[in-house]
C-alpha cells in the first residue's frame, strides 16, 4: 500500500492559492489551523512508523510562500521522522546532477524526468 502525505494538511495544486488558504485560516481561527497541523504531523508519523520505504519530495519553498511556516513544517517532519531507520528513507533521483535543490530541499515529483530513488542521508535533507 502506498500512502502521500503533505507537509500541510490542506491541498491546493495551485501553491498561491494554498498559501492564501493558509493565511486565511491563520487570521480566522488560529487555533483550528494549529490543530489541523498537529493531526497532520500525528498522520505523517503513524504513517511513516508502519511503512517499508519513506520518501522526501517536497521540494522548495513555493513563491509567495510563508518561508518561515514553510521551513517550520520541513523541520518537523524532519524531526518526526529523525528516529526511522535510515534504509528506510529515500529521496527522488531526477536528471538534475545534484540529488537535492539548490536550496537543499528533496526534489518535488511534479519535476521533469523521475529517474529513481536514493537513500537519504542525514546530511542530504
Amino acid at each position: 500500500m502506498i500512502h502521500v502525505v503533505n507537509l500541510y494538511p490542506f491541498y491546493e495544486t495551485n501553491s498561491k492559492k494554498l498559501s492564501s488558504i493558509i493565511h486565511q485560516l491563520q487570521k480566522e481561527d488560529n487555533s483550528l489551523y494549529e490543530a489541523a497541523v498537529k493531526t497532520n504531523r500525528q498522520i505523517i508519523g503513524a504513517l511513516a512508523k508502519e511503512s517499508k520505504k519513506v520518501i522526501f519530495a517536497w521540494g522548495d519553498c513555493p513563491k509567495l510562500f510563508d518561508k518561515q511556516s514553510f521551513n517550520k513544517q520541513c523541520h518537523d517532519v524532519k524531526l518526526l521522522l529523525k528516529d526511522m531507520n535510515q534504509d528506510e528513507a529515500f529521496v527522488i533521483k531526477t536528471n538534475y546532477n545534484k540529488l537535492l535543490t539548490v536550496k537543499d530541499s528533496p526534489r518535488h515529483p511534479s519535476r521533469p524526468e523521475l529517474k529513481w530513488l536514493e537513500p537519504y542521508q542525514e546530511s542530504a535533507v
